[in-house]
């Protein structure tokens, strides 16, 4: 384990593609400090376009990469390669060597990563709770017509999915 700051920099194994990181894969904690059920991710907007990418097109090498986001970024080589080695260490892709090329994939799903994101902001903002944050949209005038309507077509239908469960 190596200190660097206020960052502890730990060597790992590497990570197969849509393998999850596991306890064994780290001597430490999360960053949260303890270990859930599942690995929690921290994404911010440019990782997520990345990941994007990786979604999208599955294993790419860093050309491939900088290629697919030249339109909307105009990031350099370099720029993504940094961005990939931060995402490494948050084990959030991985990369399989072919001859010389690196070819890098996404380790969490897609949903993963929203279910994830989504719960940050309402713990971070909401205290976890969803209903707070909708009302705090309503207050703003943030919700539409068509998004109330939405919000009671999903309670009805969830209402009815719990009683069929039970």
């Amino acid at each position: 384990m190596q200190k660097t700051g206020r960052c502890v920099k730990v060597v790992t194994r590497k990570l197969l593609p849509g393998r999850l990181p596991e306890k064994e894969d780290f001597p430490g904690k999360l960053r949260d400090g303890e270990w859930g059920e599942k690995m929690r991710y921290s994404i911010t907007e440019s990782e997520q376009l990345i990941l994007q990418q990786l979604w999208n097109n599955g294993s790419m090498t860093v050309m491939q990469l900088v290629e697919g986001l030249s339109e909307s970024t105009h990031w350099s080589r370099h720029a993504i390669i940094s961005f990939l080695k931060r995402m490494e260490e948050k084990h959030t892709v991985t990369y399989e060597v072919r001859g010389r090329t690196k070819y890098y994939s996404a380790v969490p799903g897609e949903s993963e990563v929203m279910v994830d994101s989504a719960q940050n902001v309402l713990n971070r903002f909401f205290g976890g709770k969803i209903d707070k944050m909708v009302l705090y949209m309503a207050q703003a005038r943030q919700l539409t017509d068509q998004d109330v309507d939405d919000l009671y077509a999903l309670v009805d239908k969830l209402k009815e999915e719990g009683r069929k469960s039970t």
